[in-house]
């Protein structure tokens, strides 16, 4: 499977952000081809306790797309490099055989602020199918902002290419919508059924 690294909307590397309309609302129910999901309250409770936390989710039809945001309270939190490392090493015990492709430092557009972090992209096969991965770590200034986001890659090297710009376009839109939440109840999340968590 080939993959090839994007310039993708929203994400660019270190030195290359560029600020954008902070947006009305955090989370909305739908965002371009991505529509949001809700967690059980166990996940939603679990978090909260443990790190002061909020989950949100999307799924999106092309290329079975699952998008993940984990916000984070920095007082309970690592750096962003120490988060990294222990996220990708979960990455690599729940998928054996998988590849890491690459890492890099990535700036991302947070609520219309850039947000320096950690990026990786990864890929494993699964019943015959090839799955792409990508694990963003950043800071907003008051949490610790982790993006895990999936989807099923077409074996053709070219649609494998753009589903990974499909991928980073997805990353890049939702981020745009991280801001903090009023509401710290688990309400503020999405009534919608069966999540398909990114993994």
């Amino acid at each position: 499977m080939a993959f090839a690294m994007c310039g993708a909307a929203g994400v660019t590397f270190v030195g290359e952000a560029k600020s954008e309309p902070v947006p009305s609302a955090c989370f909305p129910a739908r965002i371009g081809d991505l529509e949001a999901f809700s967690f059980s309250k166990e996940d939603h409770d679990a978090l909260r306790r443990d790190r002061l936390g909020k989950i949100f989710g999307y799924n999106a039809r092309p290329y079975r797309t699952a998008l993940t945001v984990y916000l984070m309270d920095k007082s309970r939190s690592a750096s962003v490099e120490t988060e990294f490392r222990g996220a990708e090493t979960e990455i690599v015990a729940a998928h054996p055989g998988m590849e890491i492709v690459t890492r890099n430092f990535a700036q991302i557009v947070l609520a219309g602020h850039p947000a320096p972090g950690q990026l990786g992209l990864y890929r494993w096969t699964k019943e015959n199918e090839d799955v792409g991965s990508v694990l963003w770590i950043g800071e907003s200034p008051s949490r610790i902002v982790k993006i895990r986001l999936s989807f099923v890659a077409p074996k053709p090297a070219d649609q494998a290419a753009a589903a990974m710009q499909y991928a980073m376009n997805a990353l890049g839109d939702a981020a745009k919508h991280i801001c903090e939440p009023v509401s710290s109840d688990v309400d503020d999340a999405f009534e919608k059924p069966s999540p398909s968590k990114a993994s």
